[in-house]
């Protein structure tokens, strides 16, 4: 599968639930999460339709589903791949504190 998706392995079906979060990030991230407000920002290929699904059970699988989860009701999904630094200007605009953190990567 990994040959007939080379240069785009993001869309591989199933891809995101088949990933796990790089060593030590989902401990750091509930750390920032006791200080800060805490979102993730993503956006998925728009040939890959689980994607979206895929990418919201991966958060709920390591940073579960209830209240007490650090990115409940906090997953943004885009379509298109915005400018984070426009997003994160915006967030201040609401007095949020920004940190950012790479959970995982192709």
């Amino acid at each position: 599968m990994r040959k007939e998706y080379e240069g785009r392995l993001d869309e591989i079906p199933c891809i995101f639930n088949l990933m796990e979060p790089l060593a030590g990030t989902v401990d750091a991230v509930k750390e920032l999460a006791q200080y800060f407000d805490v979102y993730i920002l993503s956006t998925a290929q728009w040939k890959n339709i689980s994607a979206w699904s895929d990418k919201a059970a991966w958060v709920q699988k390591y940073f579960g589903d209830s209240k007490d989860s650090p990115f409940y009701k906090r997953l943004i999904e885009k379509r298109r791949k915005i400018n984070i630094s426009k997003v994160a200007g915006k967030l201040r605009a609401h007095k949020i504190k920004k940190a950012y953190v790479t959970l995982v990567s192709l």
